[in-house]
């Protein structure tokens, strides 16, 4: 019983479709009162400069193991962390598709035989950007707007 627990859990390890890491600026906080998001399905994803002027607030990297080559299916994990933070928007600037060694997990029952094996995938869908906040109309701070 115990094995099989274990096994369904090295498997639900596995099976993480999406990685995010969030680096946020020094200056960044989640406190935002002028948000005005009212679900993750509003956060924007652009590929573009944004039109109105905003204030980036970080960085993020974003990594799909489950369809490196379709980000779009996966890309709601990303609005849902941002709609977390509180954040606007991402710009994303750079889309790579990366190259890792396979990890590979071999079970086996008392016997030797061989009960579970899994593989995971030998590609890495990697998008990185900016997270964006758009400013307010009477924001004079002139700080990281580019």
């Amino acid at each position: 019983m115990k094995l099989n627990i274990l096994i369904l859990f090295f498997l639900g390890l596995l099976n993480c479709g999406t990685s995010i890491d969030f680096i946020a600026d020094p200056d960044f906080s989640e406190e935002n009162a002028s948000y005005s998001k009212q679900n993750f399905e509003e956060v924007e994803i652009l590929t573009e400069r944004p039109r109105r002027d905003f204030k980036m607030v970080g960085t993020v990297i974003f990594r799909n193991f489950v369809s490196p080559t379709d980000m779009k299916s996966e890309l709601s994990a990303l609005q849902k962390e941002m709609f977390r933070l509180k954040i606007d928007g991402v710009w994303v600037y750079k889309k790579t598709l990366e190259s890792i060694p396979p990890f590979i997990i071999n079970t086996q029952n008392y016997e030797g035989m061989t009960v579970a094996y899994t593989e995971t995938n030998k590609e890495v869908g990697k998008l990185t950007g900016y997270p964006f906040r758009y400013r307010k109309i009477h924001d004079n701070n002139p700080k990281k707007v580019r």
